[in-house]
């Protein structure tokens, strides 16, 4: 065989192996591109998720924030309350101890 021939021979079988490696790049190229454009949605859906347990948050904040605003409000009519209750006793106690004497 002369030397050109086995020279071709060899550039031929470096060449196939050259064409399937690319085609073995080409392959893994498409599944990293799959998997970028899964990790795109998996991401966006993190996202949704993050704000949707952020808005609850503030949500849950503002409710503790309304509540203890009305549990003083409820603490400074109960001492209202409990002061008309002493008074009226007071008052009841002096009419019956009037009418009494």
């Amino acid at each position: 065989m002369p030397p050109d021939s086995q020279r071709l021979i060899e550039i031929e079988v470096k060449t196939k192996s050259l064409t399937d490696d690319m085609s073995d790049v080409k392959a893994s190229l498409r599944d990293i591109a799959e998997a970028m454009k899964s990790l795109a949605v998996l991401e966006e859906r993190h996202n949704n998720a993050y704000d949707a347990v952020k808005r609850a948050h503030t949500r849950s904040d503002d409710h503790e924030r309304r509540i203890r605003k009305l549990e003083l409000s409820t603490a400074a009519n109960l001492w209202m309350e409990r002061i008309v209750w002493i008074a009226v006793a007071f008052a009841i106690n002096y009419w019956l101890s009037a009418s009494v004497a």
